[in-house]
């Protein structure tokens, strides 16, 4: 670090402290430990597939969800830290729209525990095998008037962490779409079919790799990205996310806003 860049990160944080995003409480940049308590860690029983939670109190569950098994999804699995809802979310919304962009290392770092937490679960996805990481891109249109790209910022801090390349460009979208939010899940697929393309095939070709997002909802974004990415004869797609909207029989589903 240039040694200036120290003494005015130091001013800056004498000046402005960092503080837990969702109860001022000083410390680090993100969540304290009693916020980050309260959101639900996604953990078994869930699809092997998607990662979506199933309801702990069903007899038996499947392992794999309805609507994997009736479309299943390009992608190869996905799965995310926690439940996008309380503390969580409100960190992952003020990270994505109101341009809190030093909560980038925070997310990536809780998307790094969901790699090390998958060795011991029942469905392992082997992100640590994996040979890359891929953003999942927002049009240039939408990424100037954002200001930047959530999912490249995380992706790049994910791949200092997990030391693997990350292929910003190899993935884009080939035309704009309308906000997913507010939409039907059939509605979302439409949107998004067709909207991505590879821009270096000779990149993607063969590779194992991670497609990089911030939330996961009905998925049909990612499904369509790791089409495009499994027609450029991607080896495997393993999708990874802060955050999973909660399932229906989840308490927060009643009071959750779907965001993008």
């Amino acid at each position: 670090m240039n040694p200036l860049t120290g003494v005015l990160r130091a001013v800056m944080d004498l000046l402005f402290p960092p503080a837990c995003e969702v109860c001022g409480a000083v410390g680090d940049i993100g969540l304290c430990d009693d916020c980050l308590a309260q959101t639900p860690l996604v953990q078994p029983p869930s699809c092997a597939q998607c990662g979506i939670p199933f309801d702990p109190a069903a007899a038996r569950p499947p392992q794999v969800c309805d609507l994997c098994r009736s479309d299943p999804p390009h992608f190869d699995a996905a799965r995310a830290y926690g439940l996008h809802t309380g503390p969580l979310r409100t960190a992952v919304v003020a990270y994505k729209f109101k341009g809190r962009m030093g909560l980038a290392d925070y997310l990536a770092g809780l998307m790094a525990r969901r790699v090390d937490l998958e060795a011991g679960s029942e469905w392992p996805v082997p992100y640590s095998q994996a040979d890359a990481i891929v953003p999942l891109p927002l049009h240039p249109t939408r990424r100037r008037w954002r200001g930047f790209d959530q999912a490249g910022l995380l992706a790049v801090r994910l791949g200092t962490l997990m030391q693997k390349p990350v292929g910003q460009r190899w993935l884009c979208r080939r035309r704009q779409t309308a906000p997913q939010i507010g939409l039907t899940p059939t509605q979302r697929a439409e949107n998004v079919r067709g909207a991505f393309t590879v821009a270096e095939p000779e990149q993607v070709a063969g590779k194992r790799l991670i497609l990089v997002d911030d939330v996961l909802t009905t998925g049909a974004t990612a499904r369509d990205a790791a089409r495009a990415l499994k027609s450029a004869q991607a080896a495997a797609v393993y999708l990874l996310t802060v955050s999973i909207a909660p399932p229906d029989w989840h308490p927060a589903a009643q009071h959750l806003e779907r965001q993008g």
